[in-house]
């Protein structure tokens, strides 16, 4: 019996000393595996230094280390500062910035017509050369076929056709987190990720602008890709200054339609003249109409009882009116893009043709 129970208490020792040894053995490869996962998580971070759109701090800086980003559908990436949830002024809780820019995107949306604003983001696709997919179709996007919104301090959402880009725009201040797919804090999700259940008063008030980013003219870029730059101005033309300013040395101005983008003095000369030339055809138009008219009321004396003579009458001088008042518009559509230059040369040719 004693021995029995002596070879039982041997048996179980060896069996919890194989168990402790399993352990051990074991133990070291578990950590390992969580190495490898983190180095996995640390390679896919990117490592360029972006500025948080909410806060204007640097992704990278105190620690930050790009682990706070919102992830669009299919991978994109908007990357943001890391700072503690705070207040603001849309919403009477704290979230993080992360939260509250993945709830309202629209809110940072910047537009062609901010000029200066707009011009942080610079045009080409540096990330396009690592792989990226369109939020709206998962389509590939490249550096042949890239469209992009832009966010204020210089990140951009990227869109493999105009499109898919209005398509997103015209939805982007329907609900809070469109086509976001996760809200990455710290490398993990935001314990406020889905807090926001309305859109800020900013967000909601957003206006898409849908004009088409102007082909590049001029330099190609490092990596690849082309883009508007000259020593006359810069960007890819602009339909409104905020404010009266001038393009040379500044931003392109985009003359009323879309290839006519004013980047070079020789072109700026043409479109000086061409709106000088708008005024006083308006104000020549103005005199051409009356003298018709005159003309005509001479003529109806002699016919005043033929009523088709009275329709071509009007005819003619609603048809003058309708040009005259074309051109009148276009004149009133260089004055909003508030350029010093072009404004000027329509007040010269107003005087001009006043004469």
């Amino acid at each position: 019996m004693c021995r029995l129970f002596t070879a039982a208490s041997a048996f179980l020792g060896a069996s919890a000393s194989a168990h402790i040894l399993h352990h051990e053995v074991h133990q070291p490869h578990g950590l390992r595996e969580l190495q490898v996962n983190l180095d996995l998580a640390s390679t896919s971070a990117s490592t360029t230094d972006y500025t948080c759109p909410v806060c204007g701090m640097s992704t990278l800086d105190s620690g930050y280390d790009n682990t706070n980003y919102v992830s669009m559908i299919n991978g994109q990436r908007i990357y943001s500062c890391g700072m503690s949830p705070r207040s603001f002024d849309s919403y009477n809780f704290e979230v993080t910035d992360t939260a509250y820019l993945a709830a309202n995107m629209a809110e940072f949306i910047v537009n062609q017509t901010d000029a200066d604003a707009y011009a942080q983001c610079t045009n080409n696709c540096a990330e396009c050369f690592d792989g990226i997919n369109d939020p709206v179709t998962g389509g590939a996007v490249s550096t042949e076929n890239y469209v992009y919104v832009c966010l204020k301090n210089g990140q951009k959402i990227y869109f493999a056709s105009q499109s898919n880009k209005n398509s997103y725009l015209s939805s982007v201040n329907t609900e809070p987190r469109h086509l976001v797919d996760s809200v990455i804090c710290n490398g993990a999700m935001c314990s406020d990720a889905t807090n926001i259940t309305t859109l800020s008063p900013a967000a909601q008030s957003f206006v898409a602008d849908y004009s088409t980013a102007i082909a590049a003219i001029g330099t190609i870029s490092d990596t690849g890709t082309s883009s508007i730059s000259s020593d006359f101005c810069s960007g890819q033309g602009s339909v409104m200054f905020n404010g009266f300013q001038t393009s040379i040395h500044g931003s392109c101005v985009m003359l009323l339609f879309q290839p006519w983008v004013l980047n070079s003095g020789v072109k700026y000369a043409f479109g000086f003249i061409g709106c000088f030339l708008i005024a006083l055809l308006n104000e020549s138009l103005v005199k051409g109409r009356e003298i018709v008219r005159r003309h005509l009321l001479a003529s109806r004396k002699l016919r005043l009882n033929d009523n088709f003579h009275k329709m071509q009458c009007k005819a003619l001088l609603a048809v003058l009116y309708m040009i005259q008042m074309t051109i009148a518009y276009f004149a009133m559509l260089v004055v909003m893009i508030y350029e010093t230059g072009l404004f000027v040369a329509l007040i010269a040719g107003f005087g001009v043709g006043h004469n």
